[in-house]
């Protein structure tokens, strides 16, 4: 979504600050209008307006998703606005009368929201069967489900078909490679023992950098010119295109302990 974004601006910046401000605001505001409809009592909702404006509309908090968040805007924005739909939809499904209509209506925006927010960050569409766990416990008929599950799924499959071939995915793993699993000599050892890293006379030059820099013999760590473009095609001869994907998963499903101990120690 991002880089359509920067096409359709030409890279005129100032035009595209604008454009993201308004695309802040105005998720903010239907998130926060959604949020205050959860609370009843009056002073809880005056609360709960306070905190709201206190986080996302005050100069300080716009600042930083305006400087250090700048790339990631529309997924933050699609994301307000996409737990501002379901905020919505688990709301009026708990009403004793429902209107067919609107039932439809919330349906659709969680059709058309969904591709959005998928394609706003790669990683995103991880979260779309938590998204659809969460629909089908909102929407009770069998149709209204049978339509969530089919879109869902579906763009579920082109989100993973997309980033699988597109190769959008070897940068940023590239990156995590080089500046977190090459640096640290256990994690270096147990890629190099178990996924087929290449030796550190090959891979040390490496250490620290990003993908994106230039160093000698990049390319046995990750080619980014070169990309696997459809199924059959043969893989390029970089480790990342090779190995990284399964190596990485792999990584953190058998050591989930050591990737949350990690977050913690940092955090």
């Amino acid at each position: 979504v991002t880089p359509l974004i920067f096409k359709v601006f030409q890279r005129d910046w100032a035009a595209l600050n604008v454009f993201y401000i308004l695309i802040y605001l105005v998720s903010a505001l239907i998130f926060g209008f959604v949020l205050t409809r959860f609370f009843s009592r009056t002073h809880v909702r005056v609360f709960a307006v306070y905190l709201f404006i206190f986080f996302f509309l005050n100069q300080q908090s716009m600042g930083l998703w305006m400087v250090t968040a700048l790339s990631e805007m529309p997924t933050i924005a699609v994301t307000l606005t996409m737990l501002a739909i379901c905020g919505f939809s688990f709301l009026y499904q708990r009403r004793p009368s429902l209107k067919h209509h609107i039932t439809c209506l919330l349906i659709a925006a969680h059709i058309l929201i969904a591709p959005v927010f998928s394609f706003a960050r790669d990683s995103n569409f991880y979260f779309l069967p938590i998204l659809l766990l969460f629909q089908l416990h909102v929407f009770k008929k069998f149709r209204q489900r049978a339509v969530l599950v089919f879109f869902m799924l579906a763009i579920f499959a082109l989100s993973a078909y997309s980033l699988k071939y597109s190769g959008r995915w070897k940068l940023p793993l590239a990156n995590t490679i080089m500046r977190a699993i090459i640096p640290n000599q256990d994690l270096r050892q147990l890629f190099q023992k178990k996924y087929n890293l290449p030796p550190d006379e090959l891979i040390m030059p490496f250490a620290g950098k990003f993908a994106y820099e230039d160093a000698p013999n990049k390319e046995i760590i990750v080619d980014l010119q070169h990309r696997q473009s459809r199924p059959g095609a043969p893989l390029p001869e970089d480790w990342v295109s090779r190995h990284g994907m399964s190596a990485y998963a792999s990584y953190l499903i058998n050591h989930a302990g050591d990737v949350i101990q990690g977050w913690i120690e940092d955090w």
